[in-house]
């Protein structure tokens, strides 16, 4: 490629040389030339063959010497033009030809027009604002953050002027403003250039000069400026000055604050507390001599002129005040409860808000405790400890320095039962035997204790007796208030006062105990006492309350569940022995119905009418009594009857079950059944045995002979399985009308032998009917249900005796005799009937 190109150049160079054809080597070009200088206008040409000339604003233009002159070697193919001593005149358009080098050729040359400006320094430049000349070193007034427009106007000058702008040494970036030039009307070879600044100022740029600067050649200085003074209004910003660093204090301090504004144009200052809608002061300074607590506020300062308001700008003044109690209380003197909970109020003021301490002063000892920390003091738990003086006292911190107040004092008064001060009592007291021993308790009780006792073994002493080696000393007021020490002194003390010894105290809002432990030389059988710290208070009455009732809840849920198990026969004792209170409550109406005049049962003699007892023989039909001393246990059967001698009734009042050895099965089940069916044959012998008594006037032979045939039958069954109680019987427990609805419902037909009565005591036999009755079947009895042999057991309280009754019933379809069988040490005694 490089090669090409050298080639190019080399033929061209030749042919230049070889057809002479003329071309252009330099054109002319616009050029300036102050007036009086000189200005060459170049033109050269290759090969030049032809003439050269000029033209000057499209005419031709002869050379005149010291005026228009070649400046070059025309041979050569030089034709430029010197213009000396340039003038307006010579201000115009250029242009160089070359004629053809032939008439035949066609290489006429005509350069481009080239300018000869001939320069004219324009007029010093101004500044304008809406068609408005702005003079040299005046405002301009604009607003901040807001564009603002000003023009520069450069005329007359030739070429135009170029105008550049400036804020204060800082030249503004051509972007912000244009230029546009025109000709003059009235001297169309000046021009008049115009520049439009439009820009956006800032609070910065408030005093600065703002400078037009118009650039010519023809200046001598080369450049004309013209300035104005920037005049940017901006919203007000506020600084505080005079705002305190320390702490404040009420009546000593000054305290000065100056608001201080930078605004355009000049703002006016408000003052304002935080909070409040009125204005505190138009002033620049606001001063507090010397400063007080009603001066504690923030203050804010603001200022405001027509372009805005500033930003408010606050300082908080914090004045700084020794405390005071204003009020403690809830009274001056407070009474609380043993055990309750009282509370104290403690109101203070100050500035920093005070701390609360509150301090107890123990009477008498004259000692302090801290009891709290707040402006409420919470006393829980009440004991007499708590009782003395309390004072608040309310304390804060200025500049470094604790400033309390102390209030008046509160005082505290506890009443209630006694009580213990056992943190201060040892529990063991240890001495050498033979000495004294003296064993002190102190407690607290208001009112006065009522009685003061020491309780130990089975003995008991007041305060203020003695007895033997034992002295219980008088009461001794104790340093603190309400407060007393009892002491036991034990003379002489030996190993057998090794005890635990009691303190009970009383009066009248209750009562209080304490034990303490003598040891001597450390003989005692358990482990010494530990000490209860003051901590180990006695418990609140709620919760005593609340025990109280858990036990009589519980104690009402057994006792219902005891009743419905008696109830509902889910208990094996209700059953033993086919035991049922209805066979009781019908023996006891029957023999109620069978007493005599005199309150005892009579008995008749059965068998052959002839009974022995003792030796004596009873006839058919007379009255035999039953000796509770004779009721023995005897399994032989009786074939006579004996009279016995009664007893006393007081003798035969100790009645119990007498288990014997062919007993009922013992599981609650089978008992259960058994109970079932002797219910209802208890309740018809009830009856039968009223009837008895009803018909016992008109029917006595017959029953006679009935009990006799009864007797003397083989096939009675005694069974001692069967055997029950007696009882005592209670007439209260089964009044008249009862016993006689029972008789209402008793068989009409029923045959039984009169019943009389002798001396014998009202005993209740509770007995259980037998299922069956083998002379019953032989005999052809009634095979009802009820049916049967009847068996029962009475015990006596006298060991020197031994006997028991048994009471039997055979009942036939034709002869229904009741009868008992007495046995006395083995021997049968007699049959009475029933």
């Amino acid at each position: 490629m490089f090669l090409s190109s050298f080639t190019c150049v080399a033929l061209a160079a030749l042919l230049q040389g070889t057809a002479a054809v003329q071309t252009w080597n330099q054109e002319p070009s616009r050029t300036e030339v102050n007036p009086g200088g000189n200005a060459v206008l170049a033109c050269k040409i290759y090969n030049k063959q032809g003439t050269c000339s000029w033209q000057k604003d499209g005419k031709p233009q002869g050379m005149f010497v010291g005026k228009y002159e070649w400046s070059g070697d025309m041979e050569a193919g030089d034709c430029s033009i010197r213009i000396s001593d340039a003038s307006e005149v010579d201000d115009g358009d250029w242009e160089c030809q070359v004629t053809a080098s032939a008439f035949t050729a066609q290489d006429a040359l005509t350069s481009r027009i080239a300018q000869l400006v001939v320069r004219v320094a324009p007029s010093r430049p101004q500044m304008e604002v809406d068609t408005l000349q702005v003079a040299a070193g005046q405002n301009f007034t604009v607003t901040e953050g807001r564009p603002g427009s000003i023009k520069c106007v450069s005329r007359y000058g030739n070429p135009p002027a170029e105008i550049k702008w400036f804020i204060g040494d800082r030249e503004l970036p051509a972007e912000e403003y244009d230029q546009t030039n025109a000709t003059e009307v009235d001297k169309p070879k000046t021009w008049m250039g115009v520049s439009v600044l439009t820009h956006t100022y800032v609070k910065e740029d408030h005093g600065q000069p703002l400078r037009c600067v118009a650039v010519h050649q023809a200046y001598q200085t080369k450049s004309e400026f013209v300035e104005v003074i920037m005049d940017v209004q901006y919203t007000p910003t506020v600084t505080l000055e005079g705002a305190p660093n320390d702490d404040v204090e009420e009546g000593i301090d000054n305290v000065t604050l100056r608001c201080l504004v930078d605004a355009n144009p000049a703002a006016n200052i408000v003052w304002k507390l935080l909070g409040a809608n009125d204005v505190f002061s138009f002033q620049k300074e606001v001063s507090f001599r010397p400063v007080q607590r009603k001066h504690s506020a923030t203050y804010t300062c603001e200022a405001r002129n027509p372009v805005g308001a500033s930003d408010p700008i606050s300082v908080k003044i914090d004045v700084k005040y020794a405390p005071r109690v204003l009020q403690v209380g809830p009274a001056p003197i407070v009474t609380a409860t043993l055990h309750n909970h009282t509370l104290l109020e403690c109101l203070a003021e100050g500035n920093p808000p005070p701390k609360y301490t509150w301090i107890q002063t123990i009477p008498d000892s004259g000692k302090t405790v801290v009891r709290g920390n707040n402006a409420t003091l919470l006393l829980e738990s009440m004991t007499y400890e708590h009782q003395g003086q309390y004072v608040c006292v309310a304390s804060n911190t200025i500049k470094g320095e604790l400033i309390e107040d102390t209030s008046t004092p509160v005082t505290v008064e506890v009443v209630g039962a006694p009580h213990v001060l056992r943190y201060t009592v040892n529990r063991n007291v240890q001495v050498a035997k033979g000495e004294d021993a003296v064993i002190q308790v102190v407690f607290c009780s208001d009112p006065q204790p009522s009685r003061t006792t020491w309780e130990w073994g089975s003995l008991r002493l007041e305060a203020g007796n003695g007895q033997g080696r034992y002295v219980a000393e008088n009461l001794a007021q104790d340093s603190r208030e309400d407060c007393y020490a009892a002491r036991l002194r034990v003379q002489g003390a030996d190993a057998a006062d090794a005890r635990d010894y009691h303190l009970n105290v009383e009066n009248d809002k209750g009562a209080d105990q304490y034990t303490v432990s003598l040891l001597v030389n450390g003989l005692v059988d358990k482990p010494p006492l530990q000490r209860v710290p003051p901590s180990a208070e006695p418990v609140s009455m709620s919760t005593v309350i609340g025990i109280v009732i858990a036990c009589l809840v519980v104690l009402v849920l057994v006792t219902l569940l005891v009743l419905y198990a008696f109830k509902t026969e889910k208990w094996c004792f209700s059953q033993r022995g086919d035991f049922k209170p209805t066979d009781l409550e019908s023996d006891k109406s029957d023999l109620e119905s069978q007493k005599g005049n005199n309150g005892r049962h009579q008995y008749s003699s059965s068998g052959s009418g002839v009974g022995r007892s003792g030796g004596k023989t009873l006839v058919e039909g007379s009255l035999a009594s039953i000796p509770p001393d004779a009721f023995y246990t005897s399994a032989s059967k009786h074939t006579s009857v004996s009279t016995l001698s009664s007893k006393p009734d007081h003798e035969y009042e100790n009645l119990k079950i007498m288990p014997t050895p062919t007993a009922t099965p013992s599981s609650c089940q089978a008992t259960r059944r058994n109970s079932s069916s002797s219910s209802s044959n208890s309740s018809q012998t009830t009856r039968r045995d009223e009837q008895i008594h009803e018909k016992s006037d008109t029917k006595g032979e017959a029953a006679t002979t009935n009990l006799e045939e009864q007797t003397d039958m083989d096939g009675l069954n005694l069974r001692q399985g069967e055997m029950q109680t007696f009882k005592k019987q209670d007439d209260h427990h089964h009044p008249h009308h009862h016993q006689q609805d029972e008789a209402k419902d008793t068989s009409k037909t029923m045959k039984t032998a009169p019943i009389l009565t002798t001396s014998t005591p009202p005993y209740v036999p509770v007995y259980q009917q037998h299922e069956k009755s083998k002379s019953a079947k032989t005999s052809g009895a009634d095979p009802r249900p009820g049916g049967g042999i009847l068996y029962a057991e009475l015990q006596l309280p006298r060991s020197s005796n031994n006997g028991s009754m048994r009471r039997g019933g055979n009942r036939h379809a034709q002869q229904k005799t009741q009868y008992a069988e007495i046995t006395f040490q083995g021997r049968p005694l007699q049959t009475a009937e029933i």
